[in-house]
């Protein structure tokens, strides 16, 4: 996976939660995206530490590779979690290295996710919810190696943040669909997560086959995909 830049910015939120689910709505539709000021937001960079959103708003914390970063998005901040962050409500804390896994280092070897982790501040941020999303780059790994990972990440998570609600975005297949291998992880991912916390929410790309729109090497989205992803995790936020 490669990577692009990535930086902090930091916005104001819309004024009402239906005005961007409207929005959403006509990206799904259309195949557009109309961007906005995101909410506090944050994408790890090497040498540069990740700042903490103000406590006065929910915060979502999102940790992950190179979707929850934003690749294919328009722009670092178009991304999935900024998206679904405006739709909630929420201020937006991303840490995220492109090739990065619960065993994986990543491109700038940032990771793996227990390491990004260590760059959020849970305690002082006390977010809403906090949201996994990797397991594409762990394919090949001994599966009871990154079972281990993920179980000590979601134990380490409640810890941290006893009262926040805990999602798994867990494997992205390409285009061309799953491998068994990729099938095999996606399994022993969710079950280690829901084997660490009891009430993770799991939101299972390969399993459910999102079908979305991917740029040329079949595995990230494109604008309107994120956008995709974005609509699709509010809507099992609210079932």
């Amino acid at each position: 996976m490669k990577s692009g830049t990535w930086s902090r910015v930091a916005g104001r939120l819309p004024p009402t939660r239906t005005a961007l689910l409207v929005a959403l709505v006509v990206v799904l539709a259309g195949g557009g995206l109309a961007l906005v000021r995101p909410a506090t937001a944050a994408v790890a960079v090497p040498g540069h530490p990740v700042p903490t959103a103000a406590a006065a708003e929910p915060v979502l914390a999102v940790i992950g590779a190179s979707i929850a970063a934003g690749v294919g998005a328009a722009g670092p901040h178009g991304g999935w979690p900024y998206l679904l962050g405006r739709a909630e409500g929420w201020r937006v804390v991303v840490v995220a290295d492109p090739g990065a896994g619960f065993i994986n280092p990543g491109a700038h070897h940032l990771g793996p996710f227990s390491r990004l982790l260590g760059r959020l501040d849970l305690a002082r941020l006390d977010p809403a919810m906090v949201i996994v999303q990797g397991g594409y780059n762990d394919v090949g790994r001994p599966p009871g190696a990154v079972a281990s990972q993920v179980a000590a990440l979601f134990g380490a998570i409640r810890r941290a943040a006893p009262h926040a609600r805990l999602g798994l975005v867990s494997v992205f297949s390409t285009r061309a669909g799953p491998t068994p291998a990729a099938v095999a992880l996606d399994r022993t991912i969710i079950g280690a997560a829901r084997s660490a916390d009891g009430a993770v929410v799991v939101f299972d790309p390969l399993g459910e086959r999102w079908t979305f729109p991917r740029i040329r090497d079949g595995l990230h989205p494109t604008p309107s995909g994120h956008a995709w992803i974005a609509a699709r995790i509010a809507q099992d936020l609210r079932r």
